[in-house]
């Protein structure tokens, strides 16, 4: 027989390997002697008093990680220890552990120790292999190589759960053979001649190979083949090391297993310790790898390790160790339980219990504060505390406290969940920055006993006691506040009890770093678990107790600021009972069943009222007058479906609502009627409740208690009797009726500690017909609230407003509008298809009439209008991908809007949305009330809108308008809008004083080339109103396009969307809170659908939207392994990048290259593309608005400038007060008036084709300095090219520094050092000198780093732009690099130029103009004399060609700017120029010093001549010190910069591209968008190629008219003429556009002025039409075209 052997080639060859092996593991060989020995020993290795310390930066990673030391035959070997839980199986892991060689395996170390082997060959016959490995290390150190033997083992135990064993050896520590037959040599020499990795892997076909035994022969077959070379890798020079260790899969669970790894290691030789530990920690990683790689749902696998505690807690096994100290521990923190009833003769005994051996006591003053009430953030907790007077002194504040808890779970759920204190469901806390959220952030583990080094704490392993570390983070200036406890949990009857206490201050958690400002706190407590009936036999609940002694001192700092002790009592109930109770809530189904039980009495006909009931509900309605006719007021609500009304009587208020509720009648009384209800408790403790008690009389009757502690007056209380009644009249229309009266009670006397308020309610519930089937029902509610005391009235109505919180509540409840509205379209679509879209083709739809066509024919006319208007301008929409125009004049009292967008939805659909006024759909956020008054046919209705006022003190606005649609000649489907009159309009009036608007307006559907594409423009004329009440009015109604756009997208999946869409999703996501996004998610299907299938997805979106600046870790697992931990930390990753990068694609490109899996989501072959468009939506509003975002660049892009620019100033000052510099004053002026006036230059340039009001402004901007803050204000705001703009705002910004850098940096700085070398060197002068190159090496670094980051450029250009690392920590390394770069550049060059001029002012022409001549021919050598930028005319050609080299080489010269390596600036001549630079440098200092100490160079000094030449010599040796020393760290720095940048751009600080060769490779793209940037340069430059370019555009024009992708109109707006197709009348359509609007524009100002409006009083007679044309006249068919008559 034969067995296959190969090696992995995937991971899913390694799955395969790692399932045969399982598949062996019941069919296991016996274990050999000294197997068993070797694992033996391994064991006692691992046990044994190794001092452990963790390794450092590991106590917040959920792998514990430590490091020891152990002596060995006269040696120390460093050892390693890692454990933690990872979610799958032991038999898994062990097979993982098994296949040494996998694929993954290989990968990772090839990626860390290059090609060197790893391999694994299995013993035939036994548990054994033999691996080996070869560790790489950085010359002159030799690479190790480990042997190792190495066994595994398995054991289960009596709950089915299996516990593995994987231990390894060095080689030659075996003494005898694993087999029978073979010795220890003969192995060996078998084993060295192997070199293959061996993994029993299925074969070709299919089947497991063979099992073992014949792999002997297989493998010295093949062995016999190896090369020498192959050989020699194995047996060469390296150092033999030594590695020795155990793996124990310890399962909690079925697919849940503790890990421990134990790893001792030799490296032989004298190596640093800093290395030793670095390899260690990369063994260890192991464990990392583990759990990433086999990461699940994190809630899911604690429940599944609770499954398995639950049965240990149950058994409550006495063979147990306890120890003596635990059981005193217990019967102290027992004794606690008697804080819940304390009669007052047993205070003194509270010192019995009291932690009197870690706190002093004082004297006996008052012993104790009452027991106060804290707040509780749940429904079903109650918090109490009170002070301990005997045992708080000036140091210490001793704090009792206790808190009960409702769980709906089993004792057991709560006991595992509770004992389980370091999981990772508990470990997760708030993000918010206020107190209590930092100590919600609590870290907490396990302080490890080392003796019991393979067994779990927490209990998972079935123990009984630990030892646990929980450390509470305050905000500065507050210290860290430390408990260390033990814990001991018991038993006691069904139910379970848990003592904490902490421990001395000998026992200290090892967090494997220092922490730094932590108090230690002391703690005493008690948790009680007792077993209570739920009222459901179906669901189990508890009742758990906490009662605890809290002191934390006020030894620290600021701790007397804040009350420590009950802040931190909060914390540990939230993480406790809290947590607890939010598992395992079932407030739902708990409502739901309790709502059945009264739908059950009900239907039993159980509701039948007594004579005294009867009387009870009489008096209600006689109280209520619910049949009196008094004036009411309108109460606004925010739902528009619940209608509200108040009266006010002095200290009672009487409020009345009626609503419809999609439900059955049953459902909605059960709803309001069930007493005890979650649901209500929520409500109850919201409205300030602070206790209630109910009392049943009967299953239709009940009395209620109910008391409220309202902040600023006196404690009210309410007690109430509930009576429901069940009628039903002769016509068989069912109601239900529930009453609320208030009663006297003998359980609930009066008393001076409450006020006892009088309130009395009736809902009335009416079944209604069903629509669509859903079932409907009408609640009216009618309250009389009579709160007693002295309360304001606008407490009452605050109040009452509060009071209607639970009919909106209800609504929400049993809301389908949704549903509804689906199906009413549904519905009006089908009777579209029907009718033949509107035309009389069937009886149930008439004819339009001649006033319809009317209506339509002048809406069409809108359009028109619109377009001939010269007032129209573009204004902000809330969103991008709607397009809102508006046009008016001044003080004039009629206003025009238009809205566009494109909708992916049908235009029935969207006809059905825009007709449909009534829905729930087309609500909006202002709407106060919209109804249809009257339908006249299937396309005529009468609509009433009322929105509330967008100015504030305006009144509500609202319309009567007469709608009607049709489709016209074109296809595309109309509806217009009339105002007219409506008799049923008065009865809508109100008393808010509404005021009527008149309006008409026209949405236009149409279809685009795509038929599930539709294009929506919307037309808005309103007049007769106030100027600004008109325009806000009229921004309101032109969001309906969006709120339409909005609604479709709600409904598409995620693989429906598109870029658009995932921006519009952005655009949403931006402005939603913490509170608001599960709102959010819940809206959007796409989003929904994310969250559902990715469990990390929702996680991220929150930690975005956070945007809390620090450095998140990189994550490189793969998509399907991202659990919600990693969702956290990728969301808080954006931060960075945001800070860092100067635009939102750049941030967000930068942030994807950390995270590969992001990458994988939005770009892989099966990704969601309209994820990156919402993530740049999202951080250019987070780079917008974040206080370290914009405010930031504007202010480091000003701050620099001006700050260049006052010392500057100050220099100038100085210069003037000195006689012989005073002529510099001059000179400086003139640097400073030449930048401005460049700048000045580029402005008008910039802004040429642009109003003068804006030329102005930008001129402004440069006269008061601010122009770089201005620049980088519109950069960081993500600002595009304007039409009037010649370039963007990107390189307009780039041309202001360079200007800037040319006219003032660099000459103010040579000015400056010229006075030093010449004269005293002061301060100031060597400050200016210092400023100009940190300002300049910061404009360098910004100009580089900001164009090499575009994703834009970085896209058409990938090898030139890149050579930043992805990784934000080398980007920053490169930015400081730069920085350093041009800073020391410019002070050696200024100080280069100031010697050449102290020498003669020949000697510095003659330098400039050999260096400038070498750079020109090397121009003309390359043929790339004519500059790329695209200008106009000869002239300006030679103008840029000329001064834009010589600019840039200046500036190179000076500050080495590495963007200027550019093909279009210095290229290739750029490296060549740093060469030359060196060179005059060295020149200048050696004509310096020789013209110096010859007497050359005068320098001043009036001595003998001695002591000129020591002065002299001493200068000269200054001045080149100081150019050495920065040439050499300029070389430094940039060797340093090389190695932080991508390898592959190195080449381009060197390459001789020229600008021709790189313009004209764009074309050589097979991207369309990029071919066409050619057409952006000089037309000079890519002459060769033009007919290449012709004949492109001549095949593609006809496509790019038919998709109109996004460059065609930018990029081809002011091309050659010839290269478009002949074919095309593209100028000939435009120009007669052009004609027809000039012409036409004096009557359409005429037309829009003497439009009037009519509207009539009655239905259906108001039109609009302009004065001059008879009403009623005919106009002509209904026609298409969007208005071209």
């Amino acid at each position: 027989m034969s067995t296959y052997v190969a090696t992995s080639r995937s991971l899913k060859d390694d799955a395969v390997a790692d399932k045969f092996f399982i598949s062996l593991i019941d069919e296991r060989p016996e274990m050999a002697r000294n197997e068993r020995n070797m694992m033996n020993n391994m064991l006692e290795l691992g046990c044994s008093g190794i001092s452990w310390k963790r390794i450092k930066n590991t106590h917040t990673s959920r792998i514990s990680k430590y490091k020891g030391y152990v002596s060995q035959k006269e040696r120390t070997m460093l050892a390693g220890k890692a454990s933690g839980r990872v979610s799958a199986s032991s038999t898994q892991l062990l097979a993982s552990v098994v296949n040494f060689a996998s694929w993954e395996k290989l990968q990772k170390h090839s990626l860390v120790n290059g090609n060197l082997p790893r391999e694994r060959t299995v013993v035939p016959d036994s548990r054994s292999h033999i691996l080996s490995y070869t560790m790489a290390l950085h010359p002159p150190l030799c690479n190790r190589i480990f042997k190792m033997w190495s066994t595994w083992d398995m054991q289960v135990d009596s709950d089915g759960l299996r516990t593995c064993y994987f231990a390894w050896c060095p080689f030659e520590d075996m003494e005898v053979g694993m087999y029978s037959g073979e010795t220890f040599s003969q192995l060996g020499s078998f084993i060295s001649r192997s070199n293959l990795n061996v993994n029993n892997l299925t074969d070709e076909s299919g089947s497991v190979g063979n099992s073992y035994k014949s792999l002997k022969n297989d493998v010295e077959a093949k062995a016999a083949s190896l090369s020498e070379s192959a050989k020699n890798i194995i047996n060469g020079n390296e150092v033999s090391a030594r590695s020795s260790g155990l793996y124990v899969f310890r399962e909690l669970a079925p697919n849940v297993t503790f890990v421990t790894l134990i790893n001792l290691i030799d490296l032989k030789g004298h190596l640093p310790a800093l290395l030793m530990d670095l390899k260690l920690t990369e063994t260890l990683k192991s464990l990392d790898n583990m759990r990433k790689r086999h990461s699940r749902d994190t809630e899911k696998v604690d429940s599944e390790v609770r499954e398995h505690m639950k049965k240990v807690f149950a058994r409550d096994r006495q063979d147990d160790q306890i120890l003596s100290e635990t059981d005193d521990m217990w019967e102290r923190c027992y004794e606690m339980r008697k804080f819940q009833a304390q009669p007052k003769s047993d205070r003194q005994r509270v010192s019995s219990y009291s932690p009197v051996r870690l706190l002093s006591s004082i004297g006996n003053r008052k012993e104790y504060e009452p027991w106060r009430a804290m707040d509780s953030p749940c429904a079903l907790t109650k918090m109490e505390r009170r002070k301990n007077l005997t045992l708080s002194n000036g140091n210490n504040l001793v704090t009792e406290c206790r808190a009960s808890c409702i769980c709906d779970c089993s004792a057991e759920d709560a006991m595992a969940y509770l004992w389980d204190a370091c999981s990772d469901t508990r470990l997760k806390g708030g993000r918010e920055s206020s107190l209590k959220a930092h100590l919600d952030k609590s870290l907490a583990l396990y302080v490890d006993q080392h003796d019991r080094v393979f067994e779990p704490a927490g209990g998972a392993g079935g123990g009984r006691n630990d030892v646990v570390a929980v450390l509470k983070k305050l905000p500065w200036p507050l210290k860290k506040i430390e408990f260390v406890f033990s814990r001991t949990w018991r038993k006691i009857g069904d139910g379970y009890g848990i003592a904490v206490e902490s421990v001395d201050n000998r026992v200290n958690a090892d967090y494997g770093t220092v922490m730094k400002h932590k108090v230690r706190g002391f703690m005493q407590a008690l948790i009680l678990i007792e077993p209570t009936q739920s009222g459901t036999a179906s669901l189990e609940s508890c009742n758990l107790k906490l009662f605890q002694v809290l002191n934390v001192g006020r030894r620290h700092n600021y701790i007397r600021l804040v009350d420590s002790n009950k802040h931190i009592f909060e914390s540990f109930v939230k993480q406790n009972a809290i947590k607890v109770r939010k598992t395992f809530e079932k407030d739902k189904i708990i409502d739901q069943l309790g709502r059945d039980q009264i739908k059950c009495v009900i239907a039993d006909d159980q509701t039948g009222c007594t004579e005294e009931e009867e009387d009870f509900l009489d008096n209600i309605h006689d109280q209520l007058d619910i049949t009196g006719s008094m004036a009411f007021d309108t109460l606004p609500t925010p739902d528009m479906h619940v209608n509200a009304r108040i009266l006010l009587r002095g200290t009672y208020a009487i409020i009345r609502a009626t609503t419809v509720l999609e439900a059955t009648i049953e459902d909605a009384s059960a709803y309001e009627f069930a007493p005890s209800s979650r649901g209500k408790l929520k409500y109850f403790i919201e409205q300030h409740g602070k206790d209630r008690n109910i009392v049943y009389i009967n299953p239709h009757s009940y009395i209620q208690m109910k008391r409220f502690e309202i902040p600023l007056y006196k404690q009210r209380e309410f007690v109430q009797r509930y009576v429901l009644k069940k009628s039903e009249d002769e016509a068989g229309s069912k109601n239900i009726e529930i009453g609320i009266d208030s009663v006297q009670h003998n359980l609930f006397p009066e008393t001076n500690q409450y006020i006892r308020s009088i309130g009395t309610s009736l809902f009335i519930f009416e079944k209604l017909p069903p629509l669509f089937g859903i079932p409907q029902t009408k609640m009216s509610y009618v309250a009389k609230m009579t709160w007693g005391g002295l309360v304001p009235g606008r407490f009452v109505r605050v109040k009452a407003q509060e009071g209607l919180a639970w009919i909106l509540s209800m609504r929400k409840t049993f809301d389908k509008k949704k549903t509804l509205d689906a199906l009413e379209r549904k519905q009006f679509i089908e009777k579209l298809h029907l009718n033949s879209w509107g035309h009389a083709t069937s009886s149930s739809t008439a004819a339009y009439t001649d006033e319809e066509k009317k209506d339509i024919e002048v809406g069409q006319e809108f359009f028109r209008i619109f377009q001939n208007n010269p007032t129209k301008k573009r204004v902000a929409s809330s969103s991008a991908s709607v397009i809102n125009e508006i046009a008016f004049r001044k003080n004039d009292a009629s206003g025009w809007g238009l809205s566009e967008t494109k909708i992916r939805a049908k235009k029935e659909d969207i006809l059905a949305f825009l007709w449909n006024v009534d829905a729930n759909c087309c609500k909006h956020v202002a709407d106060i009330e919209r109804l249809v008054l009257e339908r006249h046919n299937a396309h005529h209705q009468i609509a009433y809108l009322c929105r509330a006022a967008a100015v504030k003190g305006y009144s509500p606005r609202y319309s009567v308008s007469r709608m009607v649609w049709a489709e016209v000649a074109d296809g595309s489907l109309v509806v217009v809008h009339h105002p007219c009159g409506h008799s049923k309009e008065e009865e809508q009036q109100n008393d808010d004083g509404r005021k009527r608007v008149d309006f008409s307006s026209i949405c236009k559907v149409k279809e685009t080339l795509d038929p599930s594409i539709c294009k929506l423009t919307y037309i808005y004329h309103s007049v007769g109103d106030k100027q600004l009440s008109m325009m806000t009015h009229m921004k309101q109604m032109m969001e309906l396009v969006y709120d339409v756009k909005s609604y479709f997208l709600q409904l598409r999946v995620a693989s429906d969307l598109e870029d658009d869409d995932g921006r519009m999703l952005g655009e949403a996501l931006s402005h939603a809170s913490d509170s608001t996004v599960d709102s959010c998610f819940r809206s959007y299907r796409a989003l929904q659908e994310m969250d559902d299938r990715f469990p990390w997805f929702k996680p991220m979106i929150v930690a975005v939207l956070n945007n809390s600046l620090h450095m998140a870790p990189a994550i490189d697992s793969k998509l399907v392994f991202l659990s919600e931990d990693d969702g956290h930390v990728i969301g808080s990753g954006l931060a960075l990048p945001i800070a860092i990068n100067l635009t939102n694609d750049a941030a967000v490109e930068e942030w994807l290259a950390r995270y590969p899996a992001l990458k994988e989501f939005g770009r892989g072959g099966d990704g969601e593309k309209w994820f990156i468009p919402m993530i740049e939506v999202i951080a250019a509003r987070l780079l917008s608005s974040a206080a370290w975002g914009m405010t930031t660049r504007v202010l480091i892009g000003g701050g620099v400038s001006l700050l260049d620019f006052a010392s500057d100033l100050y220099m100038i000052k100085l210069y003037r007060e000195d006689p012989d510099n005073f002529v510099f004053s001059y000179l400086m002026i003139g640097m400073v008036g030449l930048c401005c006036l460049l700048q000045l230059g580029i402005v008008t340039a910039q802004n040429w084709k642009a109003p003068l009001h804006i030329k102005i402004r930008e001129m402004l901007y440069v006269i008061c300095f601010v122009k770089p803050a201005v620049d980088a204000y519109r950069v960081a705001t993500g600002n595009v090219q304007s039409r009037h703009s010649m370039a963007s705002p990107v390189l307009e910004m780039m041309a202001v520094r360079c200007v800037e850098l040319f006219a003032e940096s660099l000459p103010s700085a040579c000015l400056a050092t010229y006075v030093v070398i010449n004269g005293e060197s002061s301060f100031a002068a060597l400050a200016s000198i210092l400023i100009s190159a940190l300002s300049a090496g910061y404009t360098c670094a910004s100009i580089s780093y900001d164009l090499d980051t575009n994703p834009d450029q970085r896209l058409k250009a990938p090898t030139f732009y890149g050579f930043l690392h992805d990784d934000a920590y080398k980007r920053s390394i490169c930015f400081v690099c730069m920085v350093m770069l041009s800073a020391l550049l410019l002070i050696a060059k200024s100080l280069t130029t100031g010697l050449l001029m102290s020498v003669s002012l020949k000697a510095f022409l003659l330098e400039n103009a050999v260096e400038f001549s070498l750079f020109f021919l090397y121009k003309v050598y390359n043929m790339d004399v004519v500059h790329p930028f695209r200008t106009e005319g000869i002239f300006m050609t030679v103008l840029f060609s000329l001064c834009i080299p010589i600019g840039t080489k200046v500036i190179s010269d000076y500050t080495g700017l590495v963007f200027f390596r550019h093909p279009n600036f210095l290229g290739g001549f750029w490296s060549i120029n740093m060469v030359l630079t060196f060179i005059g440098m060295i020149f200048a200092t050696i004509l310096y010093s020789e013209g110096s100490v010859g007497g050359v160079a005068g320098g001043g000094v009036d001595a003998d001549t001695d002591t000129a030449a020591d002065f002299e010599n001493t200068r000269v040796l200054r001045i080149t010190t100081v150019i050495t020393s920065c040439l050499s760290l300029w070389i430094l720095t940039f060797l340093i910069f090389l190695k932080s940048i991508n390898e592959s751009h190195i080449k381009s600080f060197f390459n001789h591209e020229t600008s021709k060769s790189y313009v004209q490779s764009f074309f050589n793209s097979p991207s369309d968008s990029t071919k066409i940037v050619v057409l952006s340069y000089n037309a000079r430059v890519w002459k060769e190629i033009r007919p290449d370019v012709k004949s492109w555009i001549a095949v593609n024009w006809t496509q790019w008219n038919y998709e109109r992708p996004l460059w065609f109109t930018s990029s081809f707006k002011d091309f050659d003429g010839d290269l478009v197709p002949e074919s095309s009348d593209k100028f000939n359509i435009m120009k007669r556009k052009f004609e027809m609007q000039r012409s036409s524009m004096k009557i359409t100002v005429q037309r829009i002025g003497r439009m009037t409006v009519d509207h009539g009083r009655r239905g259906g007679e108001g039109k609009i039409f302009p004065k001059g044309e008879e009403r009623g006249e005919e106009r002509g068919e209904i026609k298409g075209g969007g208005g071209e008559l």
